[in-house]
């Protein structure tokens, strides 16, 4: 099933206490995003200031290389950035 890559932002959060591992900056935002077809689905927003986040805003997901625990390969991780 695709769901696409565009979306439209439902819902978000700034995270001041990340959860145990969390390779990212910390605060960061986390991004409630609805797709056309329906479904809700949550990842990082990035390339945004928090102050300039508004629902409804219409954003994208992108790939990002996020390194591993223990030095493993690198990881492709899904984010959402403003179209």
């Amino acid at each position: 099933m695709d769901l696409g890559v565009k979306g439209i932002l439902f819902s978000y959060t700034i995270v001041r206490i990340p959860p145990a591992g969390w390779p990212g900056e910390v605060p960061y935002a986390l991004a409630q995003v609805e797709l056309p077809q329906g479904p809700q689905v949550l990842a990082e927003i990035i390339g945004c200031e928090f102050d300039d986040l508004r629902i409804g805003m219409d954003v994208e997901m992108t790939l990002q290389a996020v390194p591993a625990e223990n030095g493993g390969p690198d990881k492709a991780v899904y984010k959402w950035r403003p179209v």
